[in-house]
């Protein structure tokens, strides 16, 4: 399936797909990946520049235009 694969908003990567195998009549979803940056970071080298984190996930993909509605 799509498990592992790129969520694209706006031409941005801002999650990756998990698929829910266990439960048939579940919808996949997208796990976030801001929360992950740093981790993410150490494996590929660089380190983008980012705004302060806010408490709300939808605030901060809303404030970077990558809220898709």
């Amino acid at each position: 399936g799509d498990s592992g694969g790129p969520f694209v908003c706006g031409g941005k990567v801002v999650g990756v797909m998990v698929s829910a195998k266990r439960y048939q009549l579940a919808p996949t979803a997208a796990l976030v990946i801001y929360f992950y940056l740093s981790w993410i970071d150490e494996i590929v080298g660089s380190s983008p520049p980012r705004p302060a984190p806010t408490q709300n996930v939808f605030e901060f993909l809303n404030e970077q235009g990558l809220l898709c509605t």
